[in-house]
């Protein structure tokens, strides 16, 4: 719950309350505390995460990307939710699974930051502010940790 916080006000600095994220991983209360809208129906992964999902499913969701092109994507990691989704993948891995979702976002975002499980893109035509508003998420030792970029794309 602490880094749910965190990334809140991330989202919240970084972020004008029109514009949309999405986060990749079960985690609405970030969208809740944040105050900002989601791109897509699927609010979490769950329905996307399990090996009876239809493809359809990740069709949408990259039309949904496509189309609000949000600021911020956020990718979860370490959260296995097996006795929802049938796997013990977590999101991170679970995300190979839809190789267009994966290409839009490393074509489309570039590596932000991690504060915990969470990984942070920014889209890569907007600007990067973290001089002004990045240092009021530091707040938590131990929470906002640089990570390097993730392997996900080569």
């Amino acid at each position: 719950l602490p880094a749910d916080l965190v990334v809140a006000d991330y989202i919240k600095h970084t972020t004008r309350p029109d514009e949309t994220v999405f986060i990749w991983g079960c985690e609405t209360l970030v969208y809740y505390c944040a105050g900002r809208p989601h791109v897509s129906r699927f609010i979490h992964n769950f329905p996307l995460r399990c090996n009876w999902s239809p493809d359809r499913y990740g069709d949408e969701l990259l039309a949904s990307l496509v189309r609000g092109r949000p600021k911020l994507i956020l990718i979860v990691r370490n959260d296995p939710a097996w006795w929802a989704t049938g796997t013990r993948d977590d999101s991170l891995r679970s995300l190979g699974r839809y190789p267009g979702i994966e290409k839009f976002i490393a074509g489309n975002y570039i590596f932000d930051r991690g504060i915990e499980d969470f990984l942070i893109f920014r889209r890569r035509d907007v600007g990067h502010d973290v001089a002004t508003h990045g240092d009021a998420v530091e707040t938590k030792k131990g929470m906002n940790k640089p990570l390097p970029a993730p392997l996900l794309w080569g």
